[in-house]
């Protein structure tokens, strides 16, 4: 048996606020009061249309996960195995698990915590994006959905509806979203990808060595340095631009010619 989980939790400290559950033989939808000083901000009450108010007689986080464990006991058909969506549930079941008193229940929500499934990682690959959520995903199969309302059982029945698509359909091709698309690297172009040296020698001193450069930054840098040594409020972008120039002219700089010759690459 699968069953589906969402939680909504607090902002700061992600304590669970609220349980959804579904499976295919019904659902739990379950408030759960935060421990005393965890504040509902309104970020999340705006995010889930949990208020404050609504969590004060709220079940404690013993009786929500007691509640949750009599209705998986009930609906339960043989093995059963948990989905959740992303990592954040698991991080807010290990929390819930550190907030319960009861031995048996602080058990079973490490045991949910430890052996919850990540459905996210079959949907990305589904239909080979990155990152995706779950309504997003959806909306691929049933264009009208409506917008997400951050309601966990509401989530969990996304969820399920999702991986019954995806169960039943073949892999895509190709990503369909534009946006949700790996951003393929810029071409370098022809001038980047091929390879070059760039020689400089002196023009009136033929003691002096010839240096060999195998890009324009080293070029520049070695250039700066003897610039600097004799004029001390030279910048370097000055330097750079008259380097540049002088390389991609093969002229002349500093008393010194500058030549720029290709790598011929040998056929394999």
């Amino acid at each position: 048996m699968n069953v589906y989980l969402d939680f909504e939790a607090t902002q700061y400290k992600e304590n669970i606020i609220a349980i959804g559950a579904h499976c295919a033989y019904g659902d739990f939808d379950c408030l759960v009061q935060p421990p005393k000083g965890d504040k509902i901000t309104s970020y999340i009450t705006q995010l889930t249309n949990i208020t404050k108010e609504m969590l004060v007689d709220a079940p404690t986080i013993d009786t929500a996960f007691y509640d949750l464990y009599q209705w998986l006991t009930q609906v339960s058909d043989g093995p059963t195995f948990f989905h959740v969506y992303g990592d954040m549930d698991k991080i807010f079941l290990e929390h819930a698990a550190a907030q319960i008193d009861d031995p048996y229940l602080k058990d079973f929500a490490s045991s949910l915590a430890a052996s919850v499934i990540d459905d996210s990682l079959k949907v990305r690959r589904f239909f080979h994006t990155k990152a995706i959520g779950v309504y997003r995903a959806l909306r691929y199969f049933i264009p009208e959905l409506p917008e997400q309302d951050h309601d966990p059982l509401n989530d969990a029945i996304a969820l399920a509806q999702l991986m019954n698509y995806i169960s039943y359909t073949t892999p895509l091709e190709d990503c369909p979203f534009e946006e949700c698309k790996p951003q393929l690297k810029k071409e370098k172009s022809e001038h980047q990808k091929r390879q070059y040296t760039i020689t400089v020698t002196h023009l009136t001193d033929s003691a002096a060595k010839q240096k060999i450069f195998h890009s324009y930054g080293e070029a520049t840098n070695w250039a700066f340095t003897k610039i600097r040594a004799k004029y001390p409020n030279a910048t370097l972008t000055t330097v750079k631009k008259h380097v540049a120039k002088a390389i991609d002219t093969n002229g002349s700089y500093m008393g010194w010619g500058w030549q720029k010759e290709y790598i011929v690459e040998k056929e394999k």
